[in-house]
């Protein structure tokens, strides 16, 4: 799942800036890493504050959150079994939204 989430981040981000946004590890995402892409530094990312990450195969974005409860969030893609994924910063952990399709 670390490489579905891996992509670049742009427009504005948190300070000085959130170039990209990956997590490490291949069995626990435990960390987020944002680079600051002008001194070319990792630095350990814990929030999104008041902003919402979108990521897919063909872009990202970053932008706020205006929807009540969608701030601090990344959005993924259908990457398991065709249910859209997100992880919050909130609670620290992976979840599922819409798994079941009424078709």
């Amino acid at each position: 799942m670390a490489e579905a989430i891996r992509d670049k981040a742009r427009g504005e981000g948190i300070g000085t800036g959130l170039g990209r946004l990956e997590a490490n590890g291949r069995r626990s995402h435990d960390e987020r890493k944002g680079l600051k892409p002008r001194i070319m530094v990792w630095h350990r990312v814990t929030s999104l504050e008041n902003r919402m990450m979108y990521l897919s195969p063909g872009g990202s974005f970053l932008e706020p959150a205006v929807a009540t409860r969608t701030s601090n969030k990344i959005y993924m893609p259908m990457i398991q079994d065709n249910k859209n994924v997100f992880y919050s910063f909130d609670t620290a952990m992976y979840h599922i939204f819409f798994h079941r399709w009424l078709f």
